[in-house]
Formats: structure tokens, sequence, C-alpha cells
């Protein structure tokens, strides 16, 4: 099982890039129906909230459910989501008590993360959370998400800001998790379709019963956290926190007028030159060596930097030659604001020959002998 990946990306863990390419809240609908169904489908479910590269839930007046490998990625130059097209200014993260990542890229215990927003949202009403009797095998359930769509068998085709969503049935459920799979008719139900890569952290909603009125809001049961299977294919099947089991850790955050929250680390300009720090001596280094432009020059950062041991999948001169091919497109690598914690350093940068493309890199930082190390690399762009 493997986190959904969010917004595209180029990753870096164990020190191998690997390519994700999708965008937030994609959905995938079975190949014999229209688009049109889907989208009149979602139109009760204005709660789903863009994240970053991900997708969110609106829960309360101030308050989004999320995934934590989501909230995880939060990039600390103007933290915010989009609800509606209109953006909201996140002020604080709450990880679930179990939900930092032993490593970089592997799914925490428990996937789940609140964003509290500094404004109330006007005009939405938020989620109701399901309970332990909704949310079995057999249930009916609705996928909702915004970005990119398309068809099993077939491409993705660009957002054009519909909110989409699709029909499905819990398949398997366990205390943590729910679990979906996309069924190819004559198996499927109606709107059969389930998320894509870049729908982490989206929601999972319970449908309402033939015949009954609509809810007031839709009701929440699961968080969507990872994927198996090729994504977007018959047969694939995605993974989603089962949120019943953690309803009362997500009320009594929204109801502790101070919850231990995530620290943003600031941003700080870099116009007048780098912060002292070893993580920010690491990441210039980087920058130096990507901007070199030669594979002996990331060789020699690799060999200086990157965390030895059996984490290290590549040798240094391969690992170099993937850096120097995955960031071609991007050179020069422009620095714009840095902002570093003890495990993380988050770099604005501005990319390629006019540096108007903004890109974040995040480096993940461990400090095995009192020196510090790469553990990992992450690049996107800042998304708007």
């Amino acid at each position: 099982m493997r986190p959904r990946p969010t917004t595209p990306v180029v990753l870096s863990l164990a020190f191998a890039l690997a390519a994700a390419h999708a965008a937030p809240g994609a959905i995938i609908r079975r190949h014999d129906r229209d688009d049109a169904a889907y989208i009149e489908h979602a139109r009760p479910f204005t709660t789903v909230v863009r994240v970053g590269g991900g997708t969110g839930t609106l829960v309360g007046d101030r308050w989004v459910l999320t995934a934590a490998h989501v909230a995880g990625g939060i990039t600390p130059f103007a933290p915010h989501v989009i609800i509606n097209g209109t953006t909201c200014p996140i002020d604080r993260v709450v990880l679930h008590p179990e939900g930092r990542s032993p490593d970089p890229g592997q799914p925490p215990r428990v996937d789940l993360a609140l964003l509290h927003l500094a404004t109330d949202v006007a005009g939405v009403t938020p989620a109701h959370l399901a309970d332990d009797t909704q949310d079995g095998p057999g249930s009916d359930v609705i996928v909702a998400g915004r970005g990119d769509h398309g068809l099993a068998r077939g491409p993705l085709a660009p957002s054009d800001g519909q909110v989409r969503a699709a029909t499905n049935q819990i398949d398997d459920a366990d205390r943590r998790h729910l679990r979906i799979d996309f069924d190819p008719p004559p198996h499927a139900t109606e709107l059969e379709g389930m998320g894509a890569p870049g729908d982490s952290g989206g929601p999972l909603f319970l449908a309402p019963h033939p015949g009954d009125a609509a809810p007031d809001a839709p009701v929440l049961v699961g968080i969507s956290s990872a994927s198996m299977g090729e994504p977007g294919t018959y047969g694939a099947v995605d993974v989603y926190m089962r949120v019943s089991s953690f309803a009362d850790w997500i009320h009594d955050t929204i109801n502790d007028p101070d919850p231990v929250a995530e620290a943003l680390p600031t941003p700080v300009d870099l116009t007048s030159g780098w912060p002292e720090g070893d993580g920010p001596r690491l990441v210039q280094a980087f920058v130096e060596a990507v901007n070199d432009g030669s594979a002996d020059a990331l060789t020699r950062f690799g060999s200086a930097y990157r965390l030895p041991g059996p984490r290290r999948q590549r040798s240094d001169a391969s690992w170099a030659e993937l850096i120097r091919t995955e960031t071609r497109a991007l050179r020069p690598l422009a620095p714009l604001e840095l902002a570093a914690s003890d495990r993380e350093v988050h770099l604005l940068v501005g990319t390629g020959p006019e540096g108007e493309e903004r890109w974040i890199i995040r480096c993940f930082l461990a400090r095995p002998d009192g020196a510090v190390r790469l553990d990992g690399l992450m690049l996107r762009p800042l998304t708007p």
C-alpha cells in the first residue's frame, strides 16, 4: 500500500526520484458514462476543499479535515485552502497524535490532520461525521473531487474547476480503514468511479438512500489516504481513513480552544543572503550543485550530504545523473525565500531563464552522527 500522491511532484525517497503527475481532486469515471452526469451529481458537495496539491473537507466553521501526509506538505509560504473559489488562510495545523510519518514518503499510522482557518467560511455548511452504523461493507458511498478528470482506460483532461462526484460501495472495513475498488460494468454502480493521484485527503461521503430527503450537509465517512493497484484503472483499490473511528479526536480538537498544533516555520527573504544553520547550508549547496549543471557537482554534493546506510538505493553518481536529468527544465534555480525547522527545510525558488515559475524544494533532514544529512527530497510547483 502506498500513500496517494498529491500535486505534480518530483519526489526523492531513499534518494531515488520518481515522478507522479496528477491534479488535485481528480475523478476517474467508468468508460461508458457521460461526464455531465458526474458534474450534476456533485452539486450538493460544496464542502470539498483544495489543500495545496491535495484535497480536504470542511467539517467546522473554520476547520478542514484532510490526510496528515497532505497537511505535512502544506507550504509555509502563504499557507491557505481554496473553498468554492475563495482563498482562506491557514493559521494552525493539528496532526492526529499518530499522524507523523516515521519515514519520508511512508504513510503515518493515522493519516489524518485538521487545518484551522483564520476566518469563517461563508455560505457552506460543514459536513457531518458518520458513526459506525453507517460505514460498514456494502454501504453506498460517493467520491467527490475537483480538478482533472477522465475515463477508465483513458487519459486525464485538465481541470475546468468543476466538482465531480462518482458512486461506489465500501468493499471492506476494519477499525481504522475503509476500502473501495473500481468495478467495471456490469458489476459497477451507476456512476462508478474513484479518485486519482492528487486526490489525497479527499472525502468519501455516505450516499443518501433513494427517496430520502437530501440532508442539509453531506455525511463524511472517509478521508483518502492510499491506493493499491494502477490508479484510475478497473480493479484499483482506494484506502480511506475511517472517520467514525476518529470522531472523538475530531470533535475534541474542534472544541479545544488551544489544541496542540504543528508550528509552520517562518519564511525568510533571501534577498540579502542565506541564513545561518546547517539545514540552510545543505539546501544552498544543493541549489549550487543543480545550477552548476554537471553530474560531477551533484556527485560531490551527494557524497557530502546524502544519508549513509541501507536507504541509499543508488550510488552517488547514479543519483546525481537522475537529479540532473529531472531538474534540467528548471535550471537555473533562483532562491527567493527559505523556511527551516529541525527536521526539514522549505525553499521557494524561481525557475527557468526568466525565473517566472515558482517551485518549492522540500528537504528532509537527519542527523545520525551529529552532522546534517539529506534524508529525502521533494520538488513541486507552488500551487495558486
